[in-house]
């Protein structure tokens, strides 16, 4: 990782991946004898750089009476902040949770445009399809005219798999078609050959995630599959790598952490930035302002070969799905 300014002088983390795709040998180079000839030339390095400028930030204000309602409590508040830490730590700060509620109820206003950003990412990044032999959405039937479930979807995800010659867990994000699909996994159909969806979900090495936005963004029924590194959105402390100061002037530098529950999904953390700004005001204020800032990476097309319709396929694709 490394530190450059933007546009406007604001310094911007960038990483740089540089790779080796593999390369098509030209015609005639392969020789069926012994022979002395000159050989290809050598090829450089391709590298892709990934910017971290996604940046999500909003301020609450408190008055001195949100901050002072136990003195003992202030005091010592007042001595962590003036010794260089923001510590909301509830166990000693009881009364800062009027500071952690008032973010806990307004934390959407950060992170939902920056899921429909990351989602847009996805989406843009879709590439080349050897089982449809494009990037399009091909309409996948999830039932049978009976109202039984089939197994079309699962055996596109399979011929992904065997197509791409990709033997990791695929990762599928969809919407409410997908997940009500899913929510039938435990159902076996009133037939010999029911289909137990359980059991061919643990076959297939793929992992599901809810996200409505795919389906607001792209249309119902749409889903976005693909290799698990396909893409990663990473987010950078800026007060840990950025911003050494942990106090300037009337503002202290912290982090926070907020955990992400997730629909049949395990619960993640995840970490933000936080500082804190006194204002010396007739009655002293405090505007606390919780941040994230980070960057989306999309491997690029022709990563794994620039040759063979290789050089489209980015590892991202797209199905729609029909109940």
């Amino acid at each position: 990782m490394s530190i450059r300014q933007d546009g406007s002088g604001n310094p911007e983390a960038a990483i740089t991946l540089d790779y080796n795709p593999k390369r098509q040998v030209a015609g005639g180079a392969i020789r069926t004898a012994r022979g002395v000839v000159n050989g290809e030339a050598t090829t450089d390095k391709v590298s892709v750089t990934t910017g971290f400028g996604i940046h999500r930030e909003y301020t609450k204000n408190f008055t001195t009476y949100d901050m002072i309602k136990l003195t003992a409590e202030t005091e010592a508040y007042l001595k962590s902040v003036n010794a260089g830490n923001v510590n909301f730590d509830l166990a000693n700060f009881p009364a800062l949770a009027i500071i952690g509620d008032e973010i806990l109820t307004t934390i959407e206003s950060i992170l939902t445009p920056i899921n429909q950003q990351i989602v847009a990412s996805l989406i843009a990044h879709v590439g080349h399809n050897f089982v449809t032999g494009d990037a399009l959405s091909p309409d996948i039937l999830l039932y049978n005219a009976e109202g039984m479930m089939r197994t079309d979807f699962w055996d596109f995800i399979n011929a992904i798999k065997r197509r791409h010659n990709y033997s990791g867990r695929l990762i599928i994000i969809g919407g409410d078609t997908m997940a009500g699909y899913l929510d039938k996994r435990n159902i076996v159909a009133v037939n010999n050959l029911g289909l137990n969806q359980q059991a061919m979900l643990n076959t297939i090495a793929a992992d599901f995630f809810y996200d409505p936005e795919i389906e607001a963004q792209l249309g119902t029924g749409e889903v976005i599959i693909q290799e698990a590194n396909a893409s990663c959105f990473q987010t950078i402390l800026e007060h840990a790598y950025m911003i050494k100061q942990k106090r300037m002037a009337n503002t202290s530098y912290g982090k926070m952490a907020i955990n992400l529950g997730q629909y049949s999904a395990p619960t993640f953390n995840l970490d933000m930035d936080l500082r804190a700004r006194e204002n010396d005001t007739a009655w002293p204020t405090l505007d606390v302002t919780p941040s994230i800032h980070g960057g989306v990476f999309l491997r690029p097309a022709g990563y794994l070969a620039n040759y063979g319709g290789w050089q489209n396929v980015t590892g991202t694709w797209r199905a729609k799905l029909i109940a």
